[in-house]
Parts: C-alpha cells; sequence; structure tokens
C-alpha cells in the first residue's frame, strides 16, 4: 500500500478528507501513550531548539511504501486489540493505515487462501523442525548441540562448494576448486568419517537422528558440488550412512515414487 502526500501538521490532518480517522488515529495513539507512561511533559528549555526532527527531516511530504509480509504487518492491521511493547512508537501514520483499512474492509491477502502456502526457505531449520516434531531430535539439550555440531559442519562444507558452483569467473572458480580440493575438502571430510565412526555409523549420539536424513539427502548434491563423483569411495562411512537411511521401509518407498532428480 501506498500512502501520498501524508499531512505534516495537525492542521492538515484534520481538514483532510480523512479528518474522522485521523483524529481517531491521533486518540488511539495519544490513550496509548498515556497508559503506558511512555512520556512526560516539562517545561521547554529556554534558548534551546527542540524541533530536532525538522531538522533531520525537513522535508516530510513523501510517499510512505508499506510492505505487507503476510505476518507481523498482517496482524497488526487486522488485530484491533493487539498491543505490544514493540508496537508502541510506530509512527501516528501507520496505525492510520491500520485504522483505514479496518474501517474501509480493504481486502489483504490471506496467506491459506487459494493455493497460497507459508513458505520458508531455511532446509536445515525445517530439517531441526521436523525431526522435533518426529521423535528425531536429541533427548536432551547435549544432544541436540551434539547434532547441531555436525550439521553445522557439513553446512561449512557445503558453503565451500557453493561458492565454486555459482562463481561465474570461469578463472576464479577454477582457483577456488583447486584451493578447496586441497586445503579444505580432505581434512573436513576425514573429520566427518571420524565422527560417523564414533557415533555407530550415525552423525551423532550413536543413533538415527534428523542430521542423517539431512545429510543423507544432500549426499549427491554434496558430490556435484565438491565435484567428487567418487566421494563414497573416498568416504565410506558417509556412502554407508546415506545407505541406511535410503534402506529404512518408508524411505525407501518414498524414493521410489519420488519424481527423479540429479542431486
Amino acid at each position: 500500500m501506498v500512502v501520498r502526500s501524508s499531512p505534516t501538521t495537525y492542521e492538515e490532518a484534520v481538514s483532510s478528507a480523512d479528518a474522522d480517522d485521523w483524529r481517531a488515529a491521533m486518540t488511539q495513539e495519544y490513550d496509548s501513550l498515556m497508559k503506558n507512561k511512555v512520556w512526560k511533559l516539562v517545561d521547554r528549555p529556554k534558548n534551546v531548539n527542540v524541533n530536532l526532527m525538522a531538522e533531520i527531516l525537513p522535508d516530510t511530504r513523501m510517499s510512505i511504501i508499506v510492505y505487507n509480509d503476510d505476518q507481523s504487518a498482517h496482524k497488526l492491521i487486522e488485530n484491533k486489540e493487539l498491543c505490544h511493547k514493540r508496537t508502541k512508537h510506530i509512527d501516528v501514520r501507520f496505525h492510520f493505515i491500520k485504522d483505514l483499512v479496518q474501517k474501509r474492509d480493504e481486502v489483504w491477502p490471506d496467506a491459506s487462501a487459494g493455493d497460497r502456502r507459508e513458505q520458508f526457505a531455511q532446509s536445515v531449520a525445517a530439517a531441526r523442525y521436523l525431526g522435533r516434531e518426529f521423535g528425531l531430535s536429541g533427548s536432551n539439550a547435549n544432544e541436540d548441540f551434539n547434532i547441531d555440531c555436525i550439521v553445522d559442519h557439513c553446512t561449512d562444507i557445503f558453503i565451500r562448494g557453493g561458492t565454486v558452483t555459482y562463481e561465474t569467473d570461469p578463472e576464479a572458480k577454477k582457483k577456488k576448486q583447486e584451493l578447496f580440493a586441497k586445503e579444505h575438502y580432505p581434512g573436513m571430510l576425514a573429520k566427518l568419517e571420524e565422527t560417523i565412526a564414533e557415533n555407530d555409523g550415525y552423525l551423532a549420539n550413536g543413533k538415527l537422528s534428523w542430521g542423517d536424513f539431512y545429510i543423507a539427502g544432500m549426499f549427491d548434491c554434496m558430490k556435484m558440488m565438491l565435484q567428487m563423483p567418487d566421494l563414497g569411495d573416498k568416504c565410506p562411512n558417509l556412502k554407508a550412512l546415506h545407505e541406511r537411511v535410503l534402506a529404512l521401509p518408508k524411505v525407501k518407498a518414498w524414493a521410489a515414487n519420488a519424481p527423479h532428480a540429479d542431486y
């Protein structure tokens, strides 16, 4: 939503076409300030310019673009009763938008409407969440920490591979790959192999966890990103872990019917 040429003075606000809305917004803001005791009237200092905002923002006649993120902004706009310590200092103009939407029955997108769904972009966070939901996380904070540590180690490997994969300059790509293949990957993969061996064939805590599903799902991608088609030969413990997860009956059944993907 774009609000253009917002009133910059009380006189402009109360003489505008939306005067009633402005009065209601100002009253609501004032009542909130008084209720929460967030300010105190004092005598004006002598010989001091107190119009600080006019100095910082001399031109306040501008378009204000408010982006609705379908989460916090959406809830703030729709919920008349919502009041939080982090919202009490929001500019009165944005409270006006809230009032305007509510009084004029503006339609805001609903994330559950039609084909729209909430989307999440962090695969590790999603894997961790699902692990907790389906009993594949640690049994205590220490075990959770162990899983996070080795998953983060794997992520460090992926990050290096990603810098090579998405490098657009051929010469820079070649130099990065040579550096990582010589100085980084051997030690990092050796640590991963050692950790799997110490945990009876799993990533952490000697038992199946969401971390195992995560790394098993990334195994083929890792071969591509590291430019290491023989990754399974170089890392037999990692290969065995990958095969162990894929051999789980439900995983095996799902994989058999999943769309083809190279990695």
